[in-house]
């Protein structure tokens, strides 16, 4: 299968995802639904000459806005590994046979928003989060993990500490995995945006 063609499949799957983990998490609220829109990137690594694979990772954004000037921003990223074809054609293919599924990550976000509008780009300045929602699983990211500052336990706190370490509070978690005050700047006619690093809030 062409390289390009698998991102293509990836992103895809990844928007999928994303979307249906948002939806999840907002049923129920009594907040209207503004707008939603959304970006994604790639990322490409090689290991060679140490190690004879290659690996993509997909990302893709989405932010809602709601009425009560609340947003939720949805991050979900997608790895996958092939074997290194050393083909003279340099068509970029990747071998199907190898390829491997190297995990995924999917870190949802809430907090409060303001915004601004000038021909035709709206300006999202997005508060730090005050709860978060994580889930990762696969070989890459360490196994299955699920953390919700929404529904906290004692047990999410001793898997986000770590063993051999105090169990973190719901506080302490917000604390070290928020992101900054950012400001997204959207274009109104696609609903899309660059995509954006996220820088933590303790930083």
């Amino acid at each position: 299968m062409k390289l390009g063609k698998k991102i293509a499949a990836i992103a895809a799957s990844a928007a999928l995802i994303a979307s249906a983990g948002a939806l999840a998490a907002c049923s129920g609220g009594s907040a209207d639904l503004n707008a939603l829109y959304s970006s994604g990137a790639f990322t490409f690594m090689s290991a060679y000459p140490n190690f004879t694979f290659k690996q993509v990772t997909t990302s893709v954004q989405t932010i809602k806005t709601f009425d009560d000037n609340t947003y939720e921003l949805t991050v979900t990223s997608k790895m996958i590994s092939g074997d290194l074809a050393f083909d003279p054609a340099d068509t970029g293919d990747m071998d199907v046979s190898g390829t491997n599924d190297r995990g995924q990550t999917v870190e949802i976000y809430y907090g409060t928003f303001t915004s601004s509008e000038e021909e035709g780009l709206l300006t999202l300045t997005l508060s730090s989060p005050t709860e978060i929602v994580k889930f990762s699983g696969g070989n890459t990211v360490g196994g299955t993990s699920y953390i919700s500052t929404l529904a906290w336990t004692d047990a999410m706190g001793q898997a986000a500490a770590g063993e051999g370490n105090a169990a973190l509070t719901e506080e302490q978690y917000i604390a070290a995995n928020a992101f900054a005050q950012t400001s997204i700047v959207v274009d109104t006619a696609t609903y899309s945006f660059t995509y954006t690093t996220l820088a933590p809030a303790n930083a």
